[in-house]
Formats: C-alpha cells, structure tokens, sequence
C-alpha cells in the first residue's frame, strides 16, 4: 500500500516521532510519500532529519503559479468535485479563526496534492495534527482523492473544536487517532 504523510512544516527537530512512525511504515513494507506544506526554517543538522528533508515534497515551493494550475487542471477534469469541495472549504472558513482566503489556499494546496497523489498512485492520506493539513487532506478526499485519517496533538486545537473545523474532520476521516486518552476524550466529546 502506498501512503502520503502529509504535515505542515516537516522534517523538524520536535518531528522525529514523525519520522520514527513513517520509517517503522517501511519497514513493514509500505511506501510511504512524505508531503508538507512548507518547509522548516530550521537548521538541521541530524543526517536523518536531512534525509528526511530530501524525500519531502514541498506543496508551496513549488509557487503560486503551480497551485493556480493545479485548480484550473482540476476544474477542467473534476469541475463537481471541485465545487463540493469549495463549499466545504468556504464552510470550514466561515467559523474558523483563519480569514475564508486562507481556506481557498488550503483548497488550491489540496487541488496540488490531487494531482501527486494520482500521479503516484497514493491510496491513503494521512494527516499529522488536526489543523490545517487535516483540512487540506480532507479536501483532497473531497476533490476525489484517496481516503484520509488524522493524529490530532495540541490542547490549542482540541480546546477549541469549532474554530479547527474539528467535527467535520473527525466525520470525514477514514479514522482519527488521539496522541494521548485526553485527546481521545476531547475527540469524543
């Protein structure tokens, strides 16, 4: 099975159970594709983490333009995919603590990671943490794209479910992980 880890900002020092997680994956004979947003600002100098740096797809170092293009390609070839997702972005950036434009970011990111997960044949997504790559997974499964599940970290987010869209990430999910039994029971409730 191939899978995509998508997260925000990786590789980073505090992500090495990232890591530790999807390098265990390869040993048992996944492929796992490793995606996040940005990239870290941060100096690494662990050979792993630079390892790490090198099999990473960077979603916005790839432009503006690139994103762009990605939403045009997938208008042309899933235009009611599209719109569902639209609305569920527009949605989610109604109640949110983000202004709706950066939900409409999150929608061209996910109409960019569409086209890779296909291109590589990607037949999971898998989210780390339950803010904005959760969402950006979800609307890749919204655009028609492979299943999803998160892991959801952070008192932040989990004290705050409404402005994180958390209920509608948790429906939407193949399945959700709490990192600890508080953030299960705050997952549950």
């Amino acid at each position: 099975m191939r899978i995509a880890y998508l997260i925000n900002v990786y590789p980073a020092v505090s992500h090495t159970f990232i890591r530790r997680e999807i390098l265990a994956l390869e040993r048992q004979g996944f492929e796992v594709d490793r995606i996040a947003l940005r990239d870290s600002d941060q100096n690494l100098i662990d050979a792993e983490d630079l390892r790490e740096r090198s099999l990473t797809k960077f979603v916005l170092k790839q432009g503006s333009l690139a994103l762009l293009l990605a939403v045009v390609r997938t208008f042309f070839t899933s235009p009611l995919h599209l719109m569902r997702s639209l609305v569920l972005a527009c949605r989610m950036g109604i109640r949110s603590e983000r202004p709706l434009p950066i939900h409409l970011i999150y929608l061209a990111e996910a109409c960019f990671i569409l086209n890779h997960t296909r291109t590589n044949r990607i037949q999971h997504i898998h989210a780390h943490f339950s803010t904005n790559s959760a969402e950006v997974a979800m609307l890749v499964h919204e655009l028609g794209g492979p299943q999803w599940s998160f892991t959801a970290h952070g008192v932040a987010t989990l004290e705050n479910p409404d402005y994180t869209g958390l209920e509608t990430k948790i429906k939407k999910s193949k399945f959700t992980i709490g990192v600890c039994s508080f953030a299960r029971g705050q997952l549950c409730r």
